[in-house]
């Protein structure tokens, strides 16, 4: 199960070394007036599990002793924290006061992650306001577009690797992790308290995905009533031009506002904490799309006329007579309300609860090539958790969550059937899809305190319910241009099923073992098992094809074979030589950690529920515009079917990691560790029932290629991590993370991510670099309080220069990585190939010819001239991603002004510029070598909306806090 909490746990020891059993240790929050009693057993020892994150006051005493007292212990979610206490002789009514002034170091676990704390979330900038940014932040993580949470990996693991839960309880889109990502007020950034990224060799508590776990914790209420009101204003007229922009700067408004309040309900028994916020966002795109010319418009049969007349008209010339260049603006519009609220109660010593609700209603509307998605997000959490003390070393804690992913998506364009040509932007069509998808969770865990041993034992059952369902959708496409001249269609297909509902079950149980081996040497030691059920449809109308069925299975038929062999052990240590005087952790470890995948990834019967049909020039040579007169013979030899592999097996991945941790002067602590991992029986996809070059049919006639996805694959990553970090104190905060790393696969990196291979027999030929490899990526963020104004070094004392010069804040973030790999592409007609598979493709070499030109720019970042298109008959000789795109580097930047009102209240001013010094990050360049003109230019920046790689753009905020 999943923890929203922390631990304390130390060793209580006499002036001589000798351990103290019998010592009663103290703990109280102050905010909100939690009070813990523990006892110090037989080997000295005292634990204190399951603990809010926040900052404590921790009092050691015994009869005869002087009492120790610390303040300001803080303690961070996921987090195993280390505190000893040493006792002298003397009156119980002696206290001595510790001060913590040292960096903490990690004295308790392997684990590789950081913790992104309230005044970052508070204090950096962040365009869009969207908590999962700050995950760039972790050791390990990989920003490959946005910024965003869809486009974050970490270790070289897919993105629908990585597991979210918020307030313990799972928080992932339920039929994929990135189903929920286009919204941005899932989880408001101003209800969140802290959160945890963890990149690798997490606890056995963790689990459900084999990449990170970001474990997010929403605020509370406190003895004291706390609330803001604030609002982020953006506008056109603060922002630079972005690349590819021409005329005007196109307009752009957005306010993003809300309020928070809490507070106590009973005092010291009972708290509140709600909040609301709001998106109102317009923005225009300028955009580059290519058309067909007027002189290629003249050259159209008559029977497209009607479909080449609804591609706009060309606003420039190219250097291919055939197409023009098409300059559009596009409108994005979004508008989302979001809202949470939590309640804690302690209802007594022993014995506390929570409950938390969140939601969001989000309406989204992005263009899509000629047309436009309307989008409609409605995500949900919700979560209720009762902890019970039963002694000083025994603490059991229970939940129940609910979690709900639900949308519905509208495409609307000029023509109802969407037709692709290359070279020219795809025509869209009509279609609807619907994803709704819920999860209901309940969860345990207990720890135990035995000697040396902190044991902690739990569990999860998870019901999950995903329903998807398909409009009326038709896709034509073309493999040429002469083609199109010709009215020779490469193949169409169309696909027609209601909503459907696939029901699994997940179940998890661990145990972790973190033994104190030594005062300086921890093990840990833990085993976790997961079991992911076969899905089910609920009405029993999904369709499992097998080539040993000969197409459909009987009704009844398993999807595959269920995966019970997902043990994942896991071993770690952190070691602390006494020679190096507490100031030096090595830590290290191994483990297994499994994942489901997406649940996407194993509903093909699903899809096969209603009507799915395609057909190929090689089934109908004649094939042809309009498509109603084959669509009889479609129906009988192009039934376009899905398919999972039954010998499937659930992918899994080995960790392991080897760091050094030093703590260094002024609270700066600084780690440099080899972090590695190998992916195992990754999702893959290929395809079957493919053309025998013998016969030059398919083995299933009635059948045209079916799309089956596997788990055949594998992948490795290994890096060198560098990282510092100074926690916010005397007004400073900093951090740094650098990696070097490499990743490779062979076209499926793990979760949802996966590329069929050009040659379905050799699956060999695709290990190359990963899609995602970026071989270098640094993240810098710090926060500085300009030491003037009232309480601080200068002016402390008040009066008029005080209130002009003080209260001024300065913060920042800055990205930088090298570029993503690039793979070139033809496209091809399926007569071209033995198989008849034309997915894929790849151009072959000109030997002799550098594949970049000498001078790189956005108009040719490739050289045209050094691929061909292949032989009819063979595959293209060029691997997988043997170039790279245009690298990242980006800094944003804030600063901000206090004004006090009073003792309570304040009013903060806020200005904002990201992407501040507006280098230009340019997007991939177009890879296929069909696209003519098109073909190695790139036409905008890395992204136009929000999130990095955008051109500067400037946010105002105003802030009451109260």
């Amino acid at each position: 199960a999943q923890t929203s909490n922390a631990t304390l746990q130390g060793s209580v020891t006499d002036s001589g070394g000798g351990v103290m059993p019998g010592v009663t240790v103290k703990l109280e929050s102050p905010t909100t007036g939690l009070q813990r009693d523990v006892v110090t057993n037989e080997a000295g020892v005292y634990v204190f599990n399951f603990l809010p994150a926040g900052s404590y006051t921790v009092i050691a005493e015994l009869a005869g002793f002087k009492s120790v007292r610390q303040d300001d212990v803080v303690l961070e979610i996921g987090q195993t924290r280390e505190l000893k206490v040493t006792l002298e002789v003397g009156r119980v009514e002696e206290v001595v006061t510790v001060e913590g002034t040292a960096a903490v170091l990690d004295r308790s676990s392997p684990s590789i992650g950081t913790v992104i704390g309230s005044s970052q979330l508070k204090q950096l900038p962040l365009a869009g306001r969207h908590w999962a940014t700050l995950m760039m932040l972790a050791p390990g993580a990989i920003n490959t577009g946005d910024g965003t949470h869809q486009s974050i990996r970490f270790v070289g693991r897919a993105r629908d690797d990585n597991n979210f839960t918020f307030d313990g309880v799972d928080a992932t889109g339920v039929k994929d992790p990135r189903q929920d990502s286009a919204a941005r007020l899932v989880i408001s950034t101003e209800s969140i308290s802290e959160f945890r990224v963890s990149s690798s060799l997490y606890s056995a508590a963790s689990g459900s995905a084999a990449g990170g776990q970001v474990q997010l914790v929403s605020k509370t209420g406190t003895n004291e009533f706390h609330g803001t009101v604030y609002d982020f204003v953006r506008n056109d007229a603060f922002d630079a031009t972005p690349f590819g922009t021409e005329g005007d700067l196109p307009p752009f408004r957005l306010n993003q506002f809300g309020t928070n309040l809490g507070g106590p309900i009973v005092a010291g028994r009972a708290f509140f904490f709600a909040n609301y916020e709001g998106i109102r966002q317009s923005q225009t795109q300028n955009a580059t799309r290519f058309v067909p010319s007027a002189a290629f418009r003249r050259a159209a049969p008559a029977a497209l006329a009607s479909v080449i007349d609804k591609w706009p008209e060309g606003t420039r010339a190219t250097s291919d007579p055939n197409i023009d260049e098409w300059r559009v603006d596009e409108k994005l519009t979004s508008e989302e309300n979001a809202g949470l609220l939590r309640v804690d109660m302690r209802l007594s010593d022993a014995t506390s609860m929570f409950g938390r609700y969140n939601f969001d209603r989000a309406n989204l509307v992005t263009p899509s090539d000629t047309g436009n998605t309307n989008a409609q997000l409605h995500p949900s959490n919700f979560t209720y958790q009762l902890q019970r003390i039963f002694g000083p070393s025994v603490v059991n804690e229970f939940k129940f969550g609910y979690n709900a992913s639900l949308r519905h998506d509208e495409r609307v364009g000029p023509v109802t059937q969407q037709i692709s040509v290359p070279g020219f932007v795809n025509l869209t069509g009509g279609q609807e899809v619907t994803e709704n998808g819920r999860s209901f969770s309940l969860l345990n865990d207990l720890a135990v305190l035995r000697g040396r041993h902190n044991i902690k034992v739990g569990g999860e059952v998870r019901r999950i319910f995903v329903g998807v369902g398909e409009g009326n959708t038709t896709s034509l496409s073309y493999s040429s241009r002469p083609d199109f001249l010709l009215n020779r269609l490469n193949n169409f297909g169309i696909t027609d099923f209601p909503l459907v509902e696939g029901q699994r079950w997940f179940y998890f149980g661990y145990v972790q073992d973190d033994i104190k081996w030594r005062p300086n040497l921890t093990i840990n030691a833990g085993l976790r098992y997961e079991y992911y059920s076969v899905v089910q449809e609920k009405d029993n109308r999904a369709k499992v094809w097998r080539v040993a069925c000969g197409g459909f299975c009987p009704d009844g038929t398993s999807w595959y074979a269920p995966d019970r062999n997902n043990f994942g052990p896991r071993l770690g240590f952190a070691w602390a030589p006494a020679r190096f005087n507490d100031a030096t952790v090595i830590r290290g470890g191994f483990g297994l950690f499994h994942g489901p995948g997406q649940n996407d990834d194993v509903f093909a019967p699903l899809d096969n529920s209603g009507a799915r049909i395609g057909l190929d020039r090689l089934a109908a040579p004649a094939l042809g515009y309009p498509i109603e007169p084959f669509l009889g013979l479609a129906a009988t030899t192009g039934v376009a079917a899905r398919a999972v592999d039954e010998n499937r097996v659930d992918l899994y991945s080995e960790h392991y990691s080897l760091s050094v941790q030093q703590r260094l002067p002024w609270r700066f602590l600084t780690q440099v560790g080899y972090v590695g991992n190998q992916g195992h029986h990754l999702l893959d996809r290929s395809y079957v029932n493919l053309i025998d070059p013998a016969t030059g049919r398919r083995p299933l006639t009635q059948f045209g290629r079916v799309d089956i996805k596997s788990s055949g694959s594998s992948s490795n990553f290994n890096g060198l991590q560098v990282s510092l970090h100074r926690p916010m104190t005397g007004g400073f905060l900093l951090g740094a993370q650098y990696m070097w790393s490499h990743s490779m696969d062979e076209g499926a990196l793990g979760g949802g991510e996966s590329t069929a291979p050009q040659n379905v027999a050799c699956r060999r030929c695709e290990r190359a670099s990963t899609n995602q490899d970026i071989r270098h990526t640094l993240t810098v963020n710090g926060v500085y309080e300009i030491p003037v104004g009232e309480g601080r070094r200068f002016l402390r004392d008040g009066g008029p220069l005080s209130h002009v010069f003080g209260g001024w804040q300065l913060s920042g973030v800055m990205q930088a990585r090298t570029g993503r790999p690039l793979t070139i592409s033809v496209t091809r007609s399926v007569a071209d190939l033995p198989d008849g598979n034309n997915a894929a493709q790849r151009a072959n070499l000109v030997s002799g010819v550098p594949m970049v030109p000498e001078t790189q720019t956005a108009d040719q970042w490739l050289n045209a001239a050094a691929f061909a298109v292949p032989a009819r008959g063979t595959w293209g000789n060029s691997g997988r991603n043997i170039l790279r795109g245009p690298g990242l580097m980006q800094a944003d930047l804030s600063l901000q002004k206090r004004f006090a009102i009073s003792a309570t209240r304040n009013v903060e001013v806020r200005w904002e510029a990201f992407n501040a010094f507006n280098r230009q990050n340019l997007g991939n360049p177009n890879t296929n070598l069909s696209a003519g003109p098109a073909f190695g230019r790139i036409t905008g920046p890395l992204n136009r909306g929000y999130g990095t790689g955008t051109a500067r753009q400037m946010q105002f905020m105003l802030r009451l806090n109260y």
